[in-house]
């Protein structure tokens, strides 16, 4: 049997995200053959006691606001895309096939690069710029350029950014103060996805 010890480290990154819920982190753990009584009891008094002591950071707070602007202006903007950069891409699939309006971009931070900036405060967000297709459309802007508007959104809340100008390098926000705990708050592809679909309206 699989020891509770060796997954703490990754079950406490899930519990700091914010974006699971203890049941959802029971399931997922107790599959892989770890002791569910065990379990059940870390995760639960973990998760109480981080959100009893945690409250969401401004940086994070900024980010959230940052993303649904650029979701109201027809952006694909994600938090919890996946664990890979392949989920990631994934879960842009499932976004186009369940919006109404046609984006002209993305960008967004898998669960890896969350769990590096839990460790070193720097977030790193990968971004694209659409073509025109029968799913999306171009708004003029190339890759670079998308990058470029972007940079300049997360430096306007305040962030300050490291990108270099190349379309093969993601962009970075360094001195990232990631703060969280799980409230049942949409972080999930649903969130750019409602706000999406209310300018498609």
């Amino acid at each position: 049997m699989e020891k509770l010890e060796d997954y703490k480290e990754d079950i406490d990154k899930k519990i700091k995200s914010g974006f699971f819920g203890s049941n959802d982190i029971i399931s997922s753990y107790s599959e892989i053959g770890l002791d569910r009584g065990e379990l059940e009891k870390y995760v639960k008094e973990t998760a109480k006691q981080h959100a009893a002591t945690v409250q969401v950071s401004a940086n994070l707070l900024s980010l959230k606001k940052v993303f649904d602007e650029l979701s109201a202006e027809g952006y694909i903007t994600l938090h919890k895309a996946g664990y890979t950069s392949s989920d990631a891409y994934d879960m842009i699939d499932d976004v186009l096939a369940e919006t109404n309006f046609k984006p002209y971009g993305y960008i967004l931070y898998n669960e890896q690069d969350l769990n590096r900036c839990l460790d070193d405060g720097e977030l790193t967000l990968s971004f694209g710029a659409f073509r025109d297709t029968e799913q999306t459309q171009s708004n003029g802007k190339n890759k670079v350029e998308t990058g470029a508007y972007f940079k300049s959104k997360l430096e306007a809340e305040g962030f300050i950014v490291d990108w270099d100008g190349s379309p093969d390098r993601k962009i970075t926000i360094l001195d990232f103060d990631f703060k969280n705990y799980f409230d049942g708050e949409d972080w999930y592809y649903t969130r750019s996805l409602g706000i999406l679909n209310k300018k498609a309206v």
